[in-house]
């Protein structure tokens, strides 16, 4: 007998039979009647809350209403006025309803009356639902409702005998999917699906085989047992490989790009190499023929090249003020390009030897402005005044070639630099200062105009000074000087930082700011020097402090560093706390970069041998017979030893913050004493000063270029308690400190203010970054922030490492900043280590952290390779 006629069930269908509706078949189909292969995809949903913290708020706001309605059993004003705003959003004429058309052969289910538990579904109450919510729902004509399963019997549809083709079932057998009772049971309905045939039948006539979850009882979902480790275990292994996947595919597009970017940097460092070759060639022929034949005349090729014999001095051949030009670019050139050690030394020797015609020339030159009377007199200071400006072009091609990376002592002439720095002092004292300080008034009125309308030449000239102080700079950090080079080096910089400028427009010959630039250079030479050399830091330090004393009242007053956000303060200020910055800044110097890179080659890391010189690889040999592989060389091993990572980033940072902090405090003791000794409308300024430079610091206090500004507040406002708490200060001790307090509070006030503004206007907008920023307002303004939190890798101080990073474009105060910022951080991660005790834990991954910071102190380029 037929299995149908015996069971009076559906038969189950035969291959051949199966096989027009299986998804396996040779031909990808895409009828609708295609049974598609069942993947394990979760279904997705948004959720309306962000965190957990929102939830818990929202959640927090329904409990406070539901608490409120079983009170006053429903009769709070409050209470009604929330119930009337959900329910005006529940109104049916006010919602979208979607009108889908129906399948063919498929009864509509708006058609028959749904029922629950076979009474009508018209107006159900939920069950273990709140006052609150008891209200809304009666109070809102709610119509729509789950519908639930209609039975479905099977057995009605009796095919023919002998048949192999299903017949029609009654069109009111409509199958449906009735969720499970719970959470629980979908899931252990998911793991287990049964597969039947239902009796849907489309307008063709032809079944659609449907697959249909049944739902899991109580008692049998007992049987199951979740496993959320695994389950996670498993998305995190998906989520990893996905990962994995888009990783690769952007190496690889990554690599494509690089190998053409490489492709195209080295076409191009090939041509800035012939071009500088063939100049350098084209000079040298032009020296071979600068003797003059028997008629006493010069080639044309050598005078295209070299300066005549009246501008000259005679007996050694000085370049040309566009050949200078000329060819320091195309050693910048080829610098950046890479490719500078291709350059035979014995050429850059030569060339260096070309520019010291120019450099010894200036001895003999008289660039003072004090005997300008006529116009004649003016013609020919502009002569001189033309080969001061290729004497600065010579010894920035000398400076260049020194500052070129190279390892030949030859090219380091301490003559050189002695002269090179004579030169400079010369144009300083005898030109540029004295036209800087000169006057529209008194007896030099008429000088002041004749020089005013030689401004281009003299900009000019100021503008080489300061090109020639930057690579001055450039030199000291890279280079080991004489201790008499650095100290010449740095009594120039002072000097430009206390020359008094002109109080408005009209009495300055260049313009305010033209020298101001100037003097900011000044700054960032000392800055740089500062950090370099650790014991010329009390003679600079004082220098600075001293120097104020001198300085007139009007001078004082004078703000014109102006700061990227408009304002402006003191240029004084701004140096003391780049001072401090590059204290808690490390500098590298060509030595430490070679033994680091002579580090990395030990420690397996890629890197070129034959590039290494015989004291690194000394270095090299030493390291690699050390017993066992250095402490903490890659991330790996930082976590698994978080104490070794945390020692060796304490190591490298401690003595840079202690140093920065150490200025600091000695700043504010040297201002605060002397203040209090004195009176604002005394003879001793300190009092002013003291004000002055408060005013300073509290202005950027809300800059990330300028971290010391808190440093410097902290220990002030540390020191004005210690003074208004102590019995032995004096009254007008007491008032100073006051004040000051005063200034701080009403800063910290201004600053609250000026960041819930800001989250205010980050609110809408949707990036990751800004939410997090709002949220961490918030949190600290409400005092719920804590320390660890902002120490994370993903946290503030990164965010804030990048955003001075991405500016910095050889800024001296953005690098002293972001430095003096990834010290801050790693002091933080110290002391959370060590104040954590034994068996407690927090979500800081500490050596992962310390590893990182670690590498970002060393080279602040560092993020962007990783």
């Amino acid at each position: 007998m037929d299995l149908q006629q015996r069971t009076g069930r559906l038969r189950p269908l035969m291959v051949e039979e199966a096989l027009q509706y299986s998804p396996l078949s040779s031909i990808a189909p895409f009828s609708p009647e295609t049974i598609p292969l069942p993947t394990p995809v979760i279904s997705g949903s948004t959720s309306l809350v962000s965190n957990l913290g929102e939830r818990a708020a929202s959640r927090g706001a329904i409990d406070d209403l539901k608490a409120e309605a079983r009170r006053t059993s429903g009769k709070s004003e409050l209470v009604a006025t929330a119930v009337s705003n959900v329910s005006s959003l529940l109104r049916s004429e006010a919602l979208t309803e979607f009108k889908f058309k129906s399948i063919p052969g498929v009864t509509d289910k708006r058609q028959q009356p749904l029922k629950t538990n076979g009474t009508s579904n018209a107006h159900s109450t939920p069950q273990q639902t709140g006052s609150f919510a008891d209200m809304v729902l009666r109070s809102s004509d709610v119509r729509y409702t789950r519908p639930t399963q209609v039975s479905t019997d099977l057995r009605s549809a009796q095919p023919q005998a002998n048949s192999k083709v299903y017949r029609d079932p009654p069109a009111s057998s409509t199958p449906e999917f009735k969720p499970p009772a719970s959470t629980k049971q979908a899931h252990a309905a998911d793991s287990k699906h049964v597969h039947q045939k239902d009796s849907v039948i489309k307008a063709s006539g032809k079944p659609v085989p449907t697959v249909i979850v049944p739902p899991i009882s109580a008692e049998r979902s007992r049987e199951y047992e979740r496993f959320p480790d695994e389950d996670l275990r498993i998305n995190e292994s998906e989520l990893s490989k996905t990962l994995a996947r888009k990783r690769k595919r952007e190496e690889m597009e990554r690599d494509d790009n690089q190998i053409s970017r490489r492709a195209d940097q080295k076409e191009k460092s090939e041509i800035s190499l012939r071009d500088l070759q063939d100049l350098v060639s084209n000079i040298f022929e032009a020296e071979d023929q600068l003797q003059p034949d028997t008629s006493g005349a010069v080639s044309v090729d050598a005078s295209n090249y070299f300066m005549s014999a009246g501008f000259s001095d005679g007996n050694i051949p000085t370049l040309a003020s566009s050949i200078q030009t000329k060819l320091e670019a195309s050693i910048q050139k080829v610098i950046s390009m890479g490719v500078f050690a291709h350059i035979p030394v014995d050429q850059l020797n030569r060339l260096q030897k070309l520019s010291e015609g120019a450099l010894a020339l200036i001895e003999s030159t008289d660039l003072r402005v004090a005997e300008i009377q006529s116009d004649d007199d003016v013609d020919s200071w502009l002569q001189r005044v033309g080969l001061a400006e290729n004497a600065l072009k010579a010894a920035r091609t000398v400076l260049r070639i020194m500052t070129g990376g190279r390892e030949e002592k030859q090219l380091y002439s301490e003559e050189q630099l002695q002269n090179i720095l004579n030169m400079l002092k010369t144009v300083f004292d005898t030109c540029l200062i004295p036209i800087v300080e000169l006057r529209n008034s008194g007896p030099n009125g008429d000088m002041f105009k004749k020089l005013s309308a030689q401004r281009k030449a003299i900009s000019t000239l100021l503008h080489h000074c300061g090109k020639v102080l930057r690579l001055l700079a450039d030199l000291l950090i890279k280079v080991e000087v004489s201790e008499g080079a650095v100290t010449t080096v740095e009594f120039l910089a002072s000097t430009l930082i206390f020359v008094e400028n002109a109080p408005s427009e009209k009495e300055s010959v260049l313009g305010i700011q033209k020298y101001e630039t100037l003097r900011r250079t000044g700054m960032d030479v000392l800055g740089k020097i500062f950090a370099r050399y650790p014991d010329q830091r009390t003679f600079i330090i004082d220098e600075i402090l001293t120097s104020l004393e001198k300085l007139p009242v009007t001078r004082q007053n004078a703000r014109h560093y102006k700061l990227v956000e408009g304002k402006n303060i003191q240029l004084v200020s701004a140096l003391i706390m780049l001072l401090i910055q590059s204290c808690g800044t490390i500098f590298p110097d060509a030595k430490s970069q070679k033994k680091r890179a002579a580090a990395e080659l030990a420690n397996g890391e890629e890197q070129d041998p034959a590039d290494l010189s015989e004291e690194e690889e000394d270095y090299v040999r030493d390291v690699s017979h050390k017993p066992g592989p250095p402490a903490n060389d890659n991330e790996t091993t930082a976590a698994q030893n978080p104490q070794v990572a945390i020692r060796d980033l304490t190591d490298l940072v401690r003595p840079l913050y202690e140093n920065a902090h150490s200025i600091a405090s000695y700043v504010i003791k040297y201002l605060v004493q002397r203040a209090q000794t004195s009176t604002k409308t005394g003879d001793q300024p300190y009092r002013h000063l003291l004000d002055i430079f408060t005013e300073d610091f509290v202005t950027v206090i809300d800059s990330a270029d300028w971290p010391a500004a808190e440093l410097l507040l902290r220990i002030l406002l540390i020191t004005t308690i210690n003074i208004a708490e102590s019995d032995k200060s004096t009254a007008p001790a007491k008032n100073m400190a006051l004040d000051l307090m005063g200034l701080m509070g009403s800063t910290i006030s201004d600053v609250m203010l000026f960041v819930r503004q800001l989250a205010r206007n980050l609110e809408n907008d949707e990036s990751e970054l800004s939410g997090y920023l709002v949220q961490l307002a918030e949190d600290s303004l409400s005092g719920k922030i804590s320390g660890d939190e902002l120490l994370l890798w993903e946290g503030v101080y990164r965010i804030s490492v990048q955003y001075l990073d991405g500016r910095n474009i050889g800024d001296a105060v953005l690098q002293s900043a972001c430095g003096y910022c990834i010290t801050q951080w790693a002091r933080g991660v110290w002391c959370s280590f060590e104040a954590m005790e034994d068996d407690e834990s927090n979500d800081i991954d500490y050596g992962r952290l310390s590893y990182r910071i670690r590498k970002m102190a060393e080279d602040h380029n560092w993020l962007e390779t990783e």
